[in-house]
């Protein structure tokens, strides 16, 4: 299937791109593969490239929170430019692909689609800066609930296995257990 415009720019808004990034990897998905959903470059290395990203076969198998990367969904659009979100660290870097970043000294062909059948349907705004702080420490990660969710979950089971391990009485081990068994549900 070959998308318009406008179902790239919906499948990469709903993958989290915004603004300039959103321009950027519509453009590249153009230039990648004219926006062919079941494109396959049987070239590239690691058993070749697929989809509308043409996401390499070297990424197969890989975890990512949107489970283990496969042909298939790298032929699904949402799941590439969901994908792609991940592997450009929301949006900050595309050098994964070649259209952006061709390392051989020639203009990116991904330029080509920047002027004129940009997406039109977010009001481009400044690409985002890396959201390091303290200690040079990317703080990025904060944006996304599923990982905030998982870290607090952690924390409160560190907290009741540390008053486990402190606490002696049987009957406050016995209503903490419980209490775990509850939160695990």
């Amino acid at each position: 299937m070959i998308l318009t415009v406008e179902q790239a720019t919906t499948y990469a808004e709903r993958a989290g791109f915004t603004g300039k990034p959103l321009q950027i990897i519509v453009a590249i998905a153009q230039a990648e593969s004219g926006l062919n959903t079941t494109n396959f470059n049987p070239n590239d290395p690691n058993g070749g490239s697929f989809g509308v990203l043409q996401i390499n076969g070297a990424h197969f198998g890989s975890a990512w929170p949107g489970g283990v990367m496969s042909q298939a969904q790298a032929n699904d659009p949402q799941t590439a430019f969901d994908y792609a979100y991940y592997l450009s660290a929301q949006g900050t870097n595309f050098e994964a692909w070649g259209t952006f970043d061709p390392k051989n000294g020639t203009t990116p062909a991904y330029l080509q689609y920047m002027n004129g059948t940009t997406p039109t349907t977010s009001t481009p705004t400044s690409t985002p800066t890396a959201t390091t702080g303290f200690g040079g420490i990317d703080w990025g990660w904060l944006t996304q609930p599923a990982r905030i969710v998982k870290m607090t979950v952690g924390l409160v089971l560190i907290g009741i296995s540390l008053f486990l391990l402190l606490s002696s009485n049987p009957e406050v081990q016995k209503l903490t257990k419980d209490a775990v068994k509850v939160a695990a549900l």
